[in-house]
């Protein structure tokens, strides 16, 4: 249920990307430098993805918590995508109803991580888990790549509806999971939040986790300037550039099953340096893309090795995250991961739009910033170092055979 969850919630995420974006630039006319602000507003609420969690791990509906705001983010965020059919013709009309439909997924998004930290880590099974993760946020775009391509083409209200679409699935799919019941707390919610943060930041190894991600993603981005080089450049149609993704999602979901096995073998340390590694020399490729035939290629190799580093670093956070608060420390360190990359993104769109930086150059310097996230290897805390993922375990296991990170 895990699997069909993430499946139908990266589906309806990630398929109106292309076309919004297309849709910023064609219609309104804007330049990377200006599109690039435009889509991290929009997506703003993964960077406060930590609220969305406390108000999850916090707060029960009808004795759930999982399965309650589940509910309510599937049905917001299908709200306000279906809300955009109105069409108003202002870019803040967009960007605003995009921004309160995310915050709906956002939910949904926390309560299905913190399902897959609780069963991880009581089964033994985390990292096995983070990697299937891995491989289907990549390999969705399989799906998403021909659809957004062909979406992009149209009206924009079938992206809008195909978006609202995916949140009801969510919302109905989140009844096939097991979600325990939870009793309401009786401790204030501002001592309760309080114990709570206490709990991650006591952690050596959480705090290595959030330096870690935001080190390994603070490179100028490209994925904006990639898609004006697509389309101004390279001349690609929107099926053409929906195709690439598709490329990329295969490269994406083969790193995600290879990490399922290797999460058994390799220790978070040792998976850390090797995928980062390949990480910085893989994208080198973008730097040859020069026509549909290379991009083709190249494409599978930039999914490839984007996927490991997520998988290390949210292999990583799961494991240094204290138990009671799942959803509240992996949203975290997902939050920082979202908004160093937006942020990334921005810039790498300036230096391209403002700067005339060409496309190659900027691929160089977000490889050569990559490798910089190794200088804190040494500094890895032992424990977190050295964990992986055991046998499988039956739930009634202790918790500290699960090889879970609590320091």
């Amino acid at each position: 249920m895990l699997t069909a969850g993430w499946i139908v919630h990266w589906l309806g995420l990630f398929v109106y990307s292309l076309p919004f974006k297309l849709f910023l630039k064609n219609h309104f006319h804007l330049d990377a430098a200006r599109v690039a602000p435009l889509i991290f507003l929009a997506g703003f609420p993964f960077t406060i993805k930590p609220i969305f969690a406390w108000i999850g791990d916090t707060f029960t509906i009808g004795g759930y918590r999982r399965r309650s705001w589940t509910v309510i983010g599937g049905i917001l965020g299908a709200g306000f995508f279906l809300l955009l059919l109105i069409g108003v013709d202002n870019t803040k009309f967009y960007v605003g109803l995009v921004f309160l439909a995310v915050a709906g997924y956002v939910f949904v998004s926390c309560s299905l991580g913190g399902l897959m930290v609780e069963f991880g880590t009581r089964n033994g099974v985390l990292g096995a888990l983070s990697s299937f993760r891995g491989a289907i946020n990549q390999g969705v775009n399989i799906l998403v790549g021909p659809l957004s391509g062909y979406l992009a083409s149209q009206w924009i209200g079938w992206t809008w509806s195909v978006s609202a679409a995916c949140a009801l699935g969510n919302a109905a799919l989140i009844f096939g999971c097991a979600d325990r019941k939870t009793e309401a707390s009786r401790v204030g919610a501002k001592d309760l939040v309080l114990s709570q943060l206490r709990s991650l930041f006591a952690s050596k190894s959480y705090w290595f986790a959030l330096l870690a991600t935001a080190l390994i993603t603070i490179a100028p981005g490209f994925g904006t300037p990639l898609t004006f080089y697509q389309q101004d450049f390279l001349k690609l149609s929107d099926p053409q550039i929906g195709t690439l993704t598709m490329f990329n999602g295969v490269g994406g979901l083969l790193m995600g099953l290879v990490c399922v096995a290797a999460t058994k073998r390799v220790s978070v340390g040792r998976l850390f340096v090797i995928t980062t590694i390949l990480n910085a020399v893989g994208n080198l490729a973008y730097m040859h893309y020069s026509g549909f035939r290379a991009a083709s290629f190249i494409e599978p190799i930039g999914g490839f090795v984007s996927a490991g580093t997520t998988v290390a670093i949210f292999t990583m956070a799961g494991h240094a995250t204290p138990k009671g608060v799942e959803a509240l420390g992996y949203s975290l360190v997902m939050a920082v991961n979202n908004m160093i990359l937006g942020i990334g993104d921005m810039f790498g769109s300036k230096l391209t739009s403002d700067y005339h930086v060409p496309f190659w150059e900027l691929v160089l310097i977000n490889c050569g910033t990559t490798l910089c996230a190794l200088v804190i290897l040494p500094f890895m805390p032992t424990a977190l170092k050295n964990v992986k993922d055991v046998t499988q375990l039956p739930p009634s296991e202790s918790k500290s055979q699960s090889g879970h990170i609590v320091e």
